[in-house]
């Protein structure tokens, strides 16, 4: 582990984390000092530096700051100017999400038209997952009752 993780990119919260134990022992505090300057439980410390992901921000902010140093939050270069909901946002995984991010974006449509796209694919995967499991495999009629059955859920 190098101290370059203070001034590189943080792209996990073990990354953070570590950046985090890094600076306490560069600055030579032990995590019961550390604990006691940012008025929090020594407890906190030992999951923030093991990464816990269910930890308060704004407790993890206030540490970070303690220690002296900036997270920043810094848009993708690639993800500049590029047109679909798939590229810039990941996949939204609500209609509402959808139409958010489209208006968000100024292109209500395609947001919408590629969540509805995913939408159906995954469910139709479902529905041939379920009718592929079926012994004896179903006939035609039987297979369309599956299959309405398998959406209507």
């Amino acid at each position: 582990m190098t101290t370059s993780l203070l001034s590189g990119k943080i792209s996990s919260l073990a990354d953070l984390a570590d950046a985090v134990k890094i600076r306490r022992k560069a600055l030579g505090l032990t995590q019961a000092d550390l604990a006691d300057l940012a008025r929090t439980g020594n407890r906190f410390i030992v999951d923030l530096e093991k990464g816990k992901p269910t930890l308060q921000i704004d407790k993890v902010l206030a540490v970070v700051s303690l220690l002296g140093l900036d997270l920043h939050i810094k848009e993708k270069e690639d993800m500049l100017h590029q047109g679909t909901a798939q590229t810039i946002t990941g996949r939204p995984r609500s209609l509402k999400e959808a139409m958010f991010l489209g208006k968000k974006h100024g292109d209500i449509d395609s947001f919408i038209r590629e969540f509805l796209d995913e939408f159906y694919v995954e469910q139709n995967n479902l529905t041939r997952e379920i009718m592929l499991r079926e012994e004896p495999p179903l006939v035609t009629e039987d297979r369309t009752n599956a299959y309405l059955a398998a959406v209507a859920e």
